[in-house]
């Protein structure tokens, strides 16, 4: 969530702030949660930056391994 906040320039720095003091919250995931409950389109990109990032670990995983794939993965 850190990489996030910091590589999303345009984010409003009051969401930005909100992000980065709830990760240090007793329950960090529901503060998280709420949120991006208030901020939906922010939810959406932590989702994609989320998904892109898996992917990169993925295909890093496969790359260590020169496990070449068949087809091209569906993203």
């Amino acid at each position: 969530l850190g990489e996030f906040v910091q590589g999303t320039e345009d984010l409003d720095l009051e969401v930005a702030n909100g992000l980065k003091s709830a990760t240090a919250k007793d329950d960090p995931v529901t503060a998280i949660n709420e949120i991006f409950r208030e901020h939906p389109e922010v939810r959406d990109r932590w989702y994609v930056f989320r998904t892109e990032r898996i992917h990169e670990m993925i295909g890093s995983w496969l790359r260590k391994r020169s496990i070449r794939t068949v087809e091209q993965p569906p993203w």
